[in-house]
């Protein structure tokens, strides 16, 4: 069962906002996906960054 997309929003609000937070905190991009994702390696990682990449292009 898919989650209704204003579920879907929030979780990504609350990601998003939690990654500019650790942005002020000067956390590494390795740091902030370790935390965020739980991952440190593999295609979840490029999957992760790529995902922070999108999330960090969109606050700009």
């Amino acid at each position: 069962m898919e989650a209704a997309p204003e579920v879907a929003l929030e979780a990504l609000n609350g990601r998003a906002a939690r990654i500019r937070e650790m942005i002020r905190q000067k956390r590494s991009q390795r740091e902030i996906i370790r935390e965020i994702w739980n991952v440190e390696g593999g295609r979840r990682y490029v999957t992760a960054a790529q995902e922070l990449s999108e999330i960090l292009a969109r606050r700009a």
